[in-house]
């Protein structure tokens, strides 16, 4: 039987410190910043705790794992309908979910257009953060996917550019699209 998160070495203690720092700061930034009354406030703490470790994992293996960005679909999309019943704000989560399977769309259309650009995990992935963007409309979440490729496309320069490969450089596109939607989140999120 083969472990759920396995990684091609051992993790230290520092970087194993690492990230639970990271995720602790992710977790007290995402609090700081977003308002309980937003209705976001619980699915945007789902995704600041899922960040860290899915963007480790995605910088040291290039995938992110379907243990991790699977159970966070579901997880976000409820996180999402409990203030939308409690308010009964359904236009509003079914704008989520609308948004949510628009950018599944979008990363499944640049999967199939070019696989070694867009992974099929970035396609689930984004299955998550769809609808928690698009709990702010429309426009939010053309932001933050338009924020995702502009932080992909840097990181992908950076990358060429420190080691003096071309275009045929591949590199993780999950830390760009967490990044993204974080920064999204917490500006849109009012606190």
């Amino acid at each position: 039987m083969s472990p759920l998160l396995r990684f091609p070495r051992r993790v230290s203690r520092g970087e194993l410190a690492l990230l639970v720092l990271g995720t602790l700061a992710t977790v007290l930034v995402t609090v700081w910043r977003v308002d309980p009354d937003s209705g976001v406030l619980w699915a945007a703490l789902l995704v600041s705790v899922a960040a860290p470790l899915l963007i480790w994992v995605d910088l040291l293996e290039r995938r992110l794992p379907d243990v991790i960005t699977l159970p966070l679909v579901p997880l976000v999309i409820g996180a999402l309908a409990v203030p939308a019943a409690a308010g009964g704000d359904w236009a509003r989560f079914g704008m989520a979910l609308l948004a949510g399977a628009g950018v599944g769309l979008f990363f499944f259309t640049l999967f199939l257009i070019s696989p070694t650009s867009i992974g099929f995990g970035d396609v689930k992935l984004a299955l998550s953060l769809g609808p928690a963007l698009g709990w702010f409309g429309p426009l939010v979440t053309v932001v933050g996917v338009f924020g995702m490729l502009v932080l992909g496309l840097v990181h992908g320069l950076v990358v060429m550019v420190l080691t003096r490969q071309g275009r045929s450089t591949s590199f993780p596109f999950g830390p760009a699209m967490l990044c993204a939607a974080l920064v999204c989140l917490w500006t849109f999120g009012g606190a």
